[in-house]
């Protein structure tokens, strides 16, 4: 399976997507707690994002 990053849905599940991503780094951080995570949008992203939403880089505490 190879996974298309230029697609654009759209869908208004944005918020679930979030929700579930949050879920997943606090599971790994549970499991990795010296671990961090470093994210950014991915280039076809990121004409709408410019200034909005810096990377950030997470610990978990």
């Amino acid at each position: 399976m190879e996974i298309n990053y230029l697609i654009v849905a759209n869908n208004g599940d944005a918020e679930k997507v979030l929700a579930t991503i949050v879920g997943a780094l606090y599971m790994f951080f549970d499991k990795n707690p010296d671990a961090f995570v470093y994210a950014t949008v991915v280039k076809s992203q990121e004409r709408g994002c410019i200034g909005q939403h810096p990377p950030f880089l997470w610990q978990h505490d």
